[in-house]
């Protein structure tokens, strides 16, 4: 669904509320990037309004980052996400 408003407010929604995205879980990791990488297939390229959605997911994977739970290759996984968008 295009909307990029609605994606961004889901993304935030699942960041925010469910307890294993929030605890970074491996399943819960797992979900969030599926979600995040549904959500940039339907708007990650919207001109006007898809950086908005390529933030959100950049934002959740430096947290993971700063949590040390991201493993060895997360810094690399952040570059990939900043290369994807370019």
């Amino acid at each position: 669904y295009l909307s990029v408003a609605l994606w961004a407010q889901y993304l935030e929604f699942m960041s925010e509320l469910d307890p294993e995205v929030r605890a970074f879980t491996p399943a819960g990791v797992k979900r969030m990037r599926e979600v995040c990488e549904g959500a940039l297939t339907a708007a990650g390229l919207h001109a006007a309004e898809g950086g908005r959605l390529w933030a959100l997911y950049r934002q959740y994977e430096l947290a993971l980052e700063a949590s040390g739970q991201g493993g060895d290759r997360q810094a690399d996984k952040v570059r990939a996400l900043y290369s994807r968008q370019l």
